[in-house]
């Protein structure tokens, strides 16, 4: 884009601004105002009162707040009040004074007058109070000794320790001052105090007088090195080795009418000196400069574990300030165009910039220059790249044409080739090569002193390029938004594999020492190495995909620009995840958090990033170049953190230390927190509690974990806290154990006694219990014998009675055919003898039956063998019974006995009848508690279907008998084929079968 209208060489806003590069290097390495940002908290955001008297850190990392409502805690997120009791807040709530005595107490002064501790949550009257009620006490400091100081409104300085006290005053050259005493310790625990114009140390016993800077209103502060820092309304001076050497004074030192309220020397070397009307300074670099915090009126002064300084002030709320650890090059305070395009560095490290307003400048040696474009030229320069060469050129591609400028020397530009416009990629390759791309559609190298253009013919597709790189191995490679080219044999070849990748748009390129390429997308970032392509997006890790810079520092760490900030990952988790030995990376965002504010990358002007030569890293953007001290980012935020502050049960708070909770519906809550104060909106905390949560609970944003109706038992309650990246690090967190008890009756006691009493009554019930079972089994008993003697009773006469009958009439029977041989009689006496002798069979086996001596499984299987063998004696079909023999003597009710016997004398007689058989087979059997039972025959057989649908019974009443049994029956015919009726009855050992 060409300018509407010629410029002057030098405008003057150009030399304004070149001014102010001028001053901005100057300073490059060393603490300026600007190299600091600050955030404000005042009552309209969450700060519960804008007078805030003093502000320290605790040990566990918490800010303590003296404010005129009463005493704060603050975790980076939340403000805590914590109210005095109204037995101490007579006179009003405001807290003067704070000092921590130990790592658990606090002793405070309110303004209700004497001395206060607190000190796990409580507040008490401080064993010194009986010393000084009366007195106005401005100030307070624990000693590390464990002695107490306090000074009063009326110069007196008060010493107490162990219920001892001391007092100094103006005897000891102690005079008042209006805004009181300042306290500090030594290297060597010696207290040291300064009031008015006095300073005097406390050793063996006695305040001695040391020599201090002139002038009044002394105000001292430990150094770092063992030292005294003293400031005085004409003075600055550090006490060291036992002699004074002054630092500052009148007129450099301008704070006499300030007023010097508080110093403070943090873990970098740096003073910072709070004034009581002109704001905030530092000491650095042998100078006092002041430092932007939105208040005048200061108070206090803190350090935090993070490095940020803490600003306390009256009326204007208190401040968080961190220095920046990036250097903004070109100052804000330009128009849209003053934005730099490209940025690079050269063989002497000197840093290079194009600039759409203000041409080209060089910064080196802690200056700046702008680079003059060519006497011929009428207009001014609207660069757009900048590339440097091996030859010791600097090259410039800018909207009127390409230039040239030698490294060496005084500053100056020559136009190369003119032909060429709209110039906003260059790229010098490793073959000598300078790839240009100009307009829209043109694309070219400038080889061995002549331009180039890539056409169709070489694969040129004449689209817009964005970004061109070179790989390791040599390899030249040219994006356009959509596609993505490598030069080979004079060639563009398209590379399918990142066109295929659904990317709306390849913003820029990175070429590793790896020999990998890095194509940022408006998707995620890419990675091309040895062919294969992986993705990373946010899925992999990434806080945002829209990438549109790419950097390495000197420890290997890529940093990644996008339109919402700058992040970093080491590029070896992101070779990880591209092997598949992790999933995820964790990249650590760089913004806000470090006081950026708008700086985006620069996009379609490259090189928009570059790799310093001191490991730190390069970025344009629209209000100019950043440069970040990649060496003092940690490539990985620690986790803060965490503590349990707070248990209350059913509203009430308790005591963490051996908490016991009672069982029922009881409301169990704990409440956490975790100090941080660099990014403390990004923390999140997460707890379990083990024994009842299956996997972590997230909080949103009350920070709170409730239960209820926990079942008696043991419990941990575990916390853990997020790095300012949300990444979950295996960093230790807070645990808080505790127990559930359960209700009297269900304590061990009372269980042991319940059990006792429930085993003394059951073993009542089983002794009554069985006592009753055993008389009925006797009695049971005594039947069954009972039984068994009149069954063998009934046996034997059936036997001797019935029997002897029968067989008498059977002998009469056949005497009498034998006398009435060929008459009419003889026909029927044979049929009373057989009918006789068919009497006394059947009565035996009822005998056999009756006889208990025959309730068992093998004397039923001889009996059924004996049966059919007597059965089929005076037939044509001949009888064969297999397994009787191997039948095992279990117990058989008369039922089964009764049942079985019946079943087997009603499938011999349908053999008989009805099947015309040559032969039969009757098989018995016993296995796995069964009593198998198979009478096979070779005759005409049937149809088992209509045989069951006739009004034949027989087949019936022998499935109906195995059914009350309790047994299967299985019947297996066809007409022509033979007949086989099986059936299967359960007989467990050891015990009488017992029919369904």
């Amino acid at each position: 884009m060409r300018p509407a209208a010629p410029r002057a060489l030098f405008p003057p806003r150009r030399c304004c601004i070149a001014a102010a590069l001028i001053l901005a290097c100057a300073a490059w390495g060393e603490p300026a105002p600007g190299d600091y940002f600050y955030r404000n908290w005042r009552i309209d955001t969450g700060l519960p009162d804008n007078w805030v008297n003093t502000v320290l850190q605790d040990p566990r990392g918490f800010l303590w707040l003296g404010t005129m409502t009463g005493l704060v805690r603050f975790d980076g997120t939340r403000f805590q009040e914590i109210p005095l009791p109204p037995a101490l807040a007579a006179g009003g709530e405001n807290i003067r004074g704070l000092a921590a005595e130990d790592a658990n107490t606090f002793v405070l002064l309110p303004a209700s007058g004497g001395v206060l501790r607190f000190r796990d949550g409580t507040f008490s009257r401080h064993p010194v109070d009986a010393a000084v009620r009366g007195r106005t006490l401005q100030q307070i400091f624990a000693a590390p000794d464990g002695a107490l100081w306090l000074a009063d409104s009326e110069g007196r300085i008060l010493r107490w320790k162990a219920g001892e006290t001391s007092e100094f005053g103006k005897d000891y050259g102690l005079t008042s001052d209006l805004f009181g005493a300042t306290f500090t310790a030594d290297r060597a625990g010696r207290t040291w105090v300064a009031e008015g114009g006095f300073l005097g140390v406390y050793e063996n016993g006695h305040l001695q007088a040391s020599p201090a800077p002139s002038g009044g209103s002394l105000t001292i502060a430990p150094a770092r090195d063992g030292g005294l820092w003293i400031s005085s309304d004409s003075q600055l001076a550090k006490w060291e080795d036992g002699r004074l050497e002054i630092r500052a004074a009148s007129p450099d030192w301008a704070l006499d009418r300030s007023g010097v309220h508080r110093l403070l020397e943090d873990s970098g070397g740096t003073l910072w000196i709070a004034t009581r009307r002109g704001g905030l300074y530092q000491l650095a670099n042998g100078g006092v400069r002041p430092v932007p915090t939105g208040q005048q009126r200061l108070t206090s002064l803190a350090e935090d574990a993070e490095g940020g300084i803490w600003v306390a002030s009256s009326g204007g709320g208190i401040s968080r300030v961190q220095r920046r650890r990036f250097a903004l090059i070109l100052q804000e305070g330009a128009d849209a165009d003053a934005a730099s395009t490209a940025v690079c560095e050269d063989a002497r490290g000197a840093v290079w910039c194009a600039d759409r307003s203000n041409g080209v400048i060089r910064f080196l040696g802690g200056r700046s220059e702008p680079v003059p474009s060519p006497a011929t030229d009428n207009f001014s320069l609207y660069a757009n790249s900048v590339c440097p060469d091996r030859a010791g050129h600097m090259w410039i591609g800018a909207t009127s044409g390409l230039y040239q400028a030698d490294i060496e020397g005084p500053p100056a530009m020559r136009r190369i080739q003119p032909q060429l416009r709209d110039i906003h990629v260059l790229f010098y390759s490793k073959q000598g090569d300078l790839w240009i791309s100009s307009g829209y559609l043109r694309l070219g190298r400038l080889h061995a002193g002549r331009y180039e253009p890539m056409t169709a013919a070489q694969g040129y597709s004449g689209k817009f390029v964005n970004a061109i790189a070179q790989t390791a191995d040599g390899t030249v490679w040219i994006a356009t938004e959509h596609a993505l080219y490598a030069y080979a044999a004079g060639r563009l070849e398209p590379q399918r594999s990142v066109t295929d990748y659904p990317s709306e748009r390849i913003n820029t390129l990175y070429g590793d020492a790896a020999g990998a390429l890095w194509i940022g997308t408006s998707r995620g970032l890419l990675r091309l190495k040895d062919g294969a392509l992986a993705a990373f997006t946010r899925a992999q890790g990434l806080p945002n995909e829209r990438i549109e810079a790419i950097a390495e520092d000197g420890r290997g760490v890529l940093w990644l620009g996008s339109r919402q900030g700058y992040f970093h990952v080491p590029r070896a988790d992101l070779e990880a995840v591209a092997a598949g030995s992790r999933n995820r990376v964790d990249a650590v965002t760089f913004g806000s958090e470090e006081g950026m504010k708008g700086e985006v990358p620069v996009t379609n002007c490259e090189p928009n990033a570059w790799n310093a030569r001191d490991g730190s890293v390069l970025f344009c953007t629209q209000l100019g170049v950043v440069r970040i001290d990649a060496n003092a980012v940690p490539t990985e935020l620690p986790s803060p953190p965490v503590y349990v502050d707070r248990v209350t049960l059913d509203g009430r708070p308790v005591a963490r230390a051996g908490l016991r909770v009672p069982e029922g519906r009881h409301r169990l809550a704990f409440t956490f927190s975790s100090p941080s104060f660099d990014a403390p909106e990004k923390v999140r905390l997460r707890y379990r509690l083990g024994g009842f949560d299956n996997d972590w609970i997230e909080t949103v944003s009350d920070q709170e974990a409730v239960y209820a109706g926990l079942s008696p038992g043991r419990y941990l309650l575990e916390v853990a806290a997020s790095d300012p990246d949300g990444v979950w690090r295996a960093a230790p967190g807070a645990s808080l154990a505790f127990t559930v008890v359960p209700i009297w009756w269900k304590t061990r006691w009372a269980r042991l006694a319940a059990l006792a009493v429930f085993a003394v009554n059951l073993a009542w019930l089983v002794r009554r219990g069985s006592h009753r079972l055993l008389k009925r089994r006797l009695e049971r008993i005594e039947q069954a014998h009972a039984l068994e003697k009149e069954r063998a009773r009934i046996a034997r006469d059936l036997h001797d009675d019935l029997g002897g009958s029968l067989t008498q009439i059977g002998l009469l029977a056949e005497r009498l055919r034998h006398r009435a041989e060929k008459t009419d009689l003889e026909p029927g006496l044979g049929q009373l003898t057989e009918r006789a002798r068919r009497l006394a069979g059947e009565l035996e086996s009822i005998v056999w039956t009756v006889n208990p001596q025959n309730d068992s499984l093998d004397r039923l299987a001889v009996f059924i063998r004996q049966f059919a063998q007597r059965f089929f004696r005076d037939t044509p079909i001949r009888c064969t019974v297999a397994g009787a023999d191997d039948i095992p003597a279990r117990p058989i009710t008369p039922e089964i006995q009764h049942h079985l016997l019946s079943a087997a004398k009603e499938a011999l007689n349908n053999v008989l009848k009805h099947s015309r058989a040559d032969s039969v087979t009757v098989e018995l059997g016993y296995g796995e508690g069964v009593f198998r039972t198979a009478i096979r025959d070779d005759g005409v057989g049937f149809d088992p279907e209509a045989a069951e649908n006739s009004e034949r019974n027989g087949l019936n009443n022998l499935r109906q008998r195995l059914r009350e049994a309790g047994g299967t029956l299985e019947i297996r015919s066809c007409p022509g084929s033979g007949t086989v009726i099986a059936w299967r009855l359960p007989i467990a050992a050891g015990a009488p079968a017992t029919p369904s």
